[in-house]
């Protein structure tokens, strides 16, 4: 009787496996397709998400760059024309440094020392965290707590002993907890009391500052006197104690006199005579629908400013501005709403915080499509491998090891991730263009950062294999696993 003579198995190399891996995705064509589209899918939704954010954060920093102008207008109008509160000082120090000019503007009218806004500074925080409880809390609550005294006055309240201690043994009638211990907040009121010397100062330095402001505009408006600002009006504002960048002087003289054109314009508008004369002469027939959008983007066209310059003249109100300066006007009033639009938009969007960048909303969105991802493609793989039970029995009595089937699945899946994610990512990419341009238009365009795309196209495709690959090992085990005969018998 001849001896049998039994031999190892042969470990095919890779090269091999990938042929049949290849061979075997052309043979099921269309399975192949189903998996592939799945994960298309799950990585477009990936680099859409990711690719809108970043493009909608790339917009939001250009708006804010753009109003820089009129938000620098506004602050400085109503610093030269409206006294500080304690809102207004707590809130410029939040975000205050030792060498910032408004820094130094209320250590000049508060005649303090670096250590004495240090220590305001060091309340903002907390002050804003216990003006929020309040705010947050119902008005039976709140009257039931501090009577009818509301805001920052409840500090100046509770920082009476009597005061606190009815203000602390009412606080569990309301079922409402202090955001800290009682030291804590005993602690915040001991420290808000002792610095309201200082801020009181600066309040009344920065009075004084506006009587010397209203002797420099001597009788003009705060926004007449900065349409003339010039290095010497700034060094008059320096010796009242306003710290004015010098590269802000030109801006806001422009700003300024951009502004009054546009409120003589506006003025022009709302003379009845040329409203009339506007509405006939552009065909409308409700005077109420007469709008500043409607005027102005009128204004802005060829022939606009000299209809406006005939129709004031015809009614007695000859117009200081030529046609050229009409239409800049009205064009920087249309980009200024434009602007005033994007900035509530991008505002509605939680854009900030969160890892990366990335807003805890986007977050949870990619880690959603990450999941869709994972079971989409372990289901159809799993399909797969219950398929391909008798193939996989037939390669096992053929002499394939477990190491084969497993590597033959994974590499299968991960040429299938390959072919999905860079497909996903393509049409991910161009529809967070699209989602992008729907909501800001050109800015979108003019803003998209390229090179960050691209390294989150990077990301999706990778994300996209390894994502396969994962999801493909515990059909592959399942599939190693097999023995022939057990295969073999599945219908």
């Amino acid at each position: 009787m001849s001896a049998f003579e039994i031999k190892s198995q042969v470990k095919l190399p890779l090269g091999k496996c990938m042929e049949v891996v290849l061979s075997g995705i052309q043979f099921r064509l269309f399975r192949a397709s189903i998996t592939m589209a799945i994960i298309a899918l799950a990585v477009a939704f990936l680099m859409t998400i990711m690719g809108d954010s970043m493009i909608v954060r790339e917009v939001a920093q250009s708006v804010e760059s753009l109003i820089q102008p009129r938000q620098n207008n506004n602050f400085w109008v109503r610093r030269l024309s409206r006294p500080i509160d304690s809102a207004d000082l707590t809130q410029v120090l939040f975000r205050a440094r030792p060498d910032d000019a408004r820094w130094n503007e209320y250590k000049q009218w508060g005649q303090a020392s670096d250590e004495d806004l240090a220590a305001l500074q060091a309340l903002a925080a907390d002050e804003a965290r216990y003006l929020r409880f309040f705010a947050e809390l119902k008005e039976s609550q709140l009257r039931a707590l501090t009577g009818r005294v509301r805001g920052r006055d409840i500090f100046r309240l509770l920082a009476d002993e009597d005061a606190l201690n009815a203000f602390m043994e009412t606080l569990p009638n309301i079922d409402t907890a202090i955001p800290s211990t009682r030291q804590e907040f005993e602690d915040f009121l001991r420290r808000w009391e002792a610095t309201r010397p200082v801020r009181a100062r600066i309040v009344a330095g920065h009075e004084q500052a506006l009587d010397g402001v209203r002797r420099l505009l001597d009788g003009q408006t705060t926004q007449e006197f900065l349409a003339t600002l010039d290095e010497d009006k700034a060094r008059d504002l320096q010796r009242l104690g306003y710290r004015m960048n010098p590269d802000d002087v030109r801006t806001l003289r422009v700003w300024a006199q951009r502004q009054i054109k546009t409120r003589h314009m506006e003025q022009s508008l709302q003379d009845p005579a040329v409203r009339q004369r506007f509405a006939n002469q552009f065909g409308v027939q409700d005077l109420n629908r007469v709008t500043p959008d409607l005027f102005f983007g009128r204004m802005a066209t060829r022939n606009g400013p000299d209809w406006l310059i005939s129709a004031l003249s015809e009614t007695g109100r000859p117009t200081t501005l030529s046609a050229d300066e009409i239409r800049e006007t009205a064009e920087a009033w249309l980009n200024d709403r434009r602007l005033a639009r994007l900035e509530s938009s991008v505002q509605a969007m939680d854009i900030t915080g969160g890892f990366m960048g990335f807003s805890n909303r986007v977050l949870w969105l990619i880690g959603v499509s990450l999941i869709v991802c994972v079971v989409g493609i372990a289901n159809a793989m799993l399909m797969s491998v219950t398929e391909r039970f008798k193939e996989i029995a037939t390669m096992k009595c053929l002499g394939a090891t477990d190491g084969f089937i497993m590597t033959n699945f994974i590499m299968e899946s991960g040429i299938q991730g390959l072919s999905g994610g860079l497909i996903g990512g393509l049409l991910g990419l161009v529809l967070g263009i699209a989602r992008a341009s729907l909501g800001y238009g050109w800015m979108a365009f003019a803003n998209l950062p390229i090179l960050d795309l691209l390294l989150v196209f990077v990301f999706s495709v990778a994300a996209g294999i390894a994502l396969s690959v994962l999801a493909a090992i515990y059909p592959a085990l399942a599939a190693a696993r097999l023995a022939p005969l057990e295969a073999m018998r599945v219908e």
